[in-house]
């Protein structure tokens, strides 16, 4: 005798589909707060990388070159900079997205963050002047980076010229507190 075969079930029903793509959107939207936040902190963390390193480029080459190098911050309706020149202050400037010198002033390295960047640059100096023999600043200052979502880092920069970074608000791991 011949026993009917049972006929399986091969995929899945437009219930079954429909309930894990429910799913599926209720947990990204929950992590989507989360993915903004952790890419502003992302920007924060490159772009202080980026100022410690050009922090140390500036006191290296004012005494490579065996002269005054100075690194000036500017904000704008285009954003925020900073320029690291030889030459007089003021000789460099930030114009809109590129850098401009007179004759008297030699860029040496320029950074632009822009309105569309998440990360913003100020400092409580206009300028930290790096002397060519001995390779100390004057005066020290903190350099300022904060990100859109309130968090913000501080780079000071000390009197021989090296920078520590701490936190200054917003909850960002890995720094300590100022």
């Amino acid at each position: 005798m011949h026993k009917p075969s049972i006929r399986r079930q091969a995929g899945v029903t437009l219930v079954e589909m429909t309930a894990v793509l429910g799913i599926t959107s209720v947990l990204l939207g929950s992590a989507l707060p989360d993915l903004s936040r952790m890419r502003a902190n992302q920007s924060l963390h490159q772009a202080v990388a980026q100022l410690r390193t050009d922090v140390q480029f500036a006191r290296a080459s004012a005494v490579a070159l065996g002269q005054t190098v100075r690194l000036a911050t500017a904000t704008d309706t285009g954003g925020s900079c900073y320029v690291i020149h030889a030459g007089p202050s003021g000789s460099c400037q930030c114009a809109g997205a590129a850098a401009t010198c007179s004759a008297q002033g030699r860029l040496l390295h320029a950074a632009h963050l822009g309105t569309s960047h998440p990360v913003t640059v100020s400092a409580n100096v206009s300028n930290m002047i790096f002397d060519g023999k001995l390779g100390t600043v004057t005066p020290t200052g903190t350099l300022t980076l904060a990100a859109a979502g309130g968090q913000q880092l501080k780079v000071v920069v000390n009197v021989m010229g090296r920078a520590h970074t701490c936190r200054a608000a917003g909850s960002i791991s890995g720094y300590p507190a100022c």
